[in-house]
């Protein structure tokens, strides 16, 4: 029995390392090009950029936010956000600071995306799994509010 929960210990400790190696800054050739920068970097680069923000909220523990990471390897969907957003991501579980400003924005579940302004007001939120199509709708949602928020 010992063996065993030491077995699955070690398990669970390669799963949520391999999980966390999978969200690299850049997701891949022709995927999204996620920084991971502080918020006041961030709304600096859209307001030097001209260009809204898009916040992708996880956690290394989530297996949702994980096979997230397939959806925004998409060569299309990265097309759309690299060219239309500045473009960060945050897990919630690596730093307080990331915890306190998702709560601000009202995340209470994972994985949540979020849509800003340039301005850094947020004018778009949706939550959970999306397949490519959904995803690619969800960017297009968030970009009509954008241009309505202008």
């Amino acid at each position: 029995m010992r063996t065993s929960s030491i077995i699955a210990a070690l398990i669970t400790t390669i799963a949520i390392s391999f999980l966390t190696m999978s969200f690299t800054s850049h997701t891949g050739r022709g995927g999204t090009h996620f920084m991971e920068w502080k918020w006041s970097d961030v709304e600096h680069q859209a307001e030097v950029r001209n260009k809204p923000i898009f916040v992708f909220v996880g956690a290394s523990y989530c297996n949702i936010s994980a096979r997230m990471n397939f959806v925004f390897r998409q060569k299309e969907i990265g097309e759309v956000l690299n060219e239309n957003f500045v473009c960060n991501k945050m897990f919630t579980d690596e730093s307080i600071m990331n915890n306190l400003r998702s709560s601000n924005w009202g995340v209470t579940s994972v994985p949540t995306y979020l849509f800003f302004t340039s301005k850094g007001k947020l004018v778009y939120k949706t939550e959970g799994y999306k397949d490519k199509d959904n995803m690619m709708t969800e960017i297009q949602t968030a970009m009509q509010k954008i241009k309505e928020a202008k």
